[in-house]
């Protein structure tokens, strides 16, 4: 993964993701994380995901892509589970994205 035109390495992302583990809300965090890293998503992707654009039998997750993007078809990692009533997968405490 490559951010500000630096590469982050794995055990880098392994470090945030168990540090995120420790928040108020860490299963969530740990997850976005995870996701970001693991597919390249932006954040604005990521925090926009709904749980329609999840296929859990197929373990599927389909992204809109932004800026020109191909809107894609990813695999859906196995910590990501409905934890949230409303529409948006990584939602705030008020439900919003």
């Amino acid at each position: 993964m490559v951010a500000n035109g630096r590469k982050v390495e794995s055990h880098m992302i392994g470090k945030l993701i168990s540090a995120a583990r420790k928040g108020r809300y860490g299963h969530r965090d740990a997850t976005l994380i995870l996701i970001m890293a693991r597919h390249g998503l932006r954040v604005t992707e990521a925090v926009d995901l709904e749980w329609d654009q999840i296929d859990f039998t197929r373990a599927h997750l389909h992204v809109r892509r932004l800026k020109g993007g191909i809107a894609s078809v990813l695999r859906a990692p196995r910590e990501l589970r409905r934890q949230t009533e409303g529409a948006f997968v990584f939602a705030s405490e008020r439900g919003g994205p």
